[in-house]
């Protein structure tokens, strides 16, 4: 009787044994299990003894098993090489029945008795997981665009054509993504003066990795955005970047740094009117007190020596509180309040009740709005009673200032005596706070300012 290898003169048995990449199985046209190669053994966890003379349904899920006959006579009605299952996800259970992702590709094979066919597996675990963690990382990528703050946009460097437009630049640009996909984002976004400096980040070609630069909303506001640009894929034929609205930090910084010229030019007065006048008086007295000593005299120098001394520790205290530093913000408040409140002039209540340490930055930005406010209040409301009072919540720090002046306009500041208003906003808002002033002429003023609560 012939043997299997003599049914198949054609058929090289080295290379159907020994594949260097696939398991290789033979069956006939019943499912059994007529040869099989050294990686077959490797995958399924069978020895080749094991196997032999077995239907091929053990090799299946349980799940596989029931429609795997009809398959099989279907496919030795028309045998051709063709993959197994197309459409379908195959899967294949090992000795331990444990299951893993498979392809199989079917062969006929020509041979003198019983049909057979050979089939060719691989296993595609490794595949399938890189195929799954992409798909993660896709899934992640698109959440992460669709609810980052920051505009996310990108384009093909060839011909700056816009690819994606994820919600945020529908909210800073105003334009929709129906609007802007397919087209090129110099031609609506970027001031036309501005185009031909864009032009080469358009194109691929970064000197720099940031930038900041002048953009136009549908609505034709005028807006100053910073640009975080990458290339994307190694071919560098798409672009992406990071779009902020800086708009109104800029306006922050460019207001807080007029503030602080103001300080230093109130600073530099000061100096120069007080200090600097009774330096020179003091200067002049012991001149003449050289030529002409008396004990009178140098009493008198005593006294301005003292004057002196008081304006620059005044001046020194306003440049930092050293109290605020020493004993906390409290203290600071209240010590400032009574030297820069006359005896009997006016009452001020200092309310200050936080459970716990501030942050630097917000402790003192509460001192000098506070230190604003009051000086204000001292010098232009003809106020009888004023108020600071400053507590916490779960994640804010407020501050409330009251006064029973005489009030004012809070829209006339620019024209009004009451300097100072806008340094006060903008220490606030450059900390993310929030800024509010009520006033009614003859009953009062009201300040309230909100921050986040960073403890320190």
């Amino acid at each position: 009787m012939k043997s299997l290898r003599d049914k198949m003169p054609n058929l090289s048995t080295q290379q159907l044994l020994e594949s260097p990449i696939d398991a290789l199985i033979i069956v006939d046209q019943k499912g059994v299990i007529q040869i099989v190669n050294s990686q077959m053994e490797q995958m399924f966890g069978y020895s080749r003894n094991e196997l032999l003379g077995q239907t091929i349904t053990m090799l299946l899920p349980q799940r596989f098993r029931k429609n795997h006959e009809q398959h099989l006579l279907d496919y030795f009605k028309n045998p051709r090489m063709r993959p197994m299952g197309i459409g379908l996800e195959l899967y294949g259970l090992r000795k331990d029945d444990s299951e893993f992702p498979l392809e199989i590709s079917l062969n006929p094979l020509q041979t003198t008795g019983t049909p057979l066919v050979s089939a060719a597996i691989r296993d595609v675990s490794e595949r399938k997981a890189t195929q799954q963690a992409l798909f993660e990382s896709q899934q992640r990528v698109a959440m992460h665009m669709a609810n980052t703050p920051l505009a996310v946009l990108e384009w093909r460097t060839d011909d700056g054509i816009i690819t994606a437009w994820n919600p945020a630049a529908e909210r800073l640009f105003g334009y929709s993504a129906n609007d802007v996909i397919d087209k090129r984002q110099a031609d609506f976004i970027i001031p036309e003066d501005q185009r031909n400096k864009f032009e080469p980040i358009l194109h691929g070609n970064l000197s720099q990795l940031r930038n900041t630069q002048k953009n136009l909303s549908k609505e034709g506001r005028l807006m100053s955005c910073e640009w975080y640009y990458t290339l994307l894929g190694s071919n560098d034929k798409r672009m992406a970047a990071l779009v902020l609205d800086v708009t109104a930090k800029q306006r922050a910084m460019n207001e807080l740094i007029t503030v602080q010229e103001e300080e230093r030019s109130r600073i530099a007065r000061d100096l120069h009117d007080h200090v600097g006048q009774l330096l020179t008086g003091l200067n002049l007295g012991l001149s003449a007190a050289i030529e002409k000593p008396s004990q009178e005299k140098l009493l008198e120098l005593k006294d301005l020596a003292s004057t002196i001394l008081q304006d620059v520790r005044r001046i020194s205290r306003d440049l930092r509180p050293a109290l605020l530093d020493e004993l906390g913000l409290a203290a600071a408040i209240k010590r400032f309040a009574r030297e820069l409140v006359p005896q009997g002039s006016m009452s001020v209540d200092v309310l200050v009740h936080i459970p716990q340490t501030l942050e630097r930055d917000t402790s003192i930005v509460i001192y000098r709005v506070s230190q604003e406010a009051l000086t204000n209040i001292v010098r232009h409301s003809k106020a009888l009673h004023a108020s600071v009072v400053v507590t916490t919540s779960e994640d804010r720090v407020q501050l409330i200032i009251e006064d029973d002046g005489i009030g004012f306009d809070p829209n006339d500041v620019a024209t009004s005596e009451h300097i100072g208003l806008s340094s006060m906003r903008e220490r606030i808002e450059l900390l993310g706070g929030i800024f509010s002033i009520e006033s009614i002429p003859s009953k009062g003023t009201t300040l309230i300012a909100e921050l986040p609560l960073r403890s320190s």
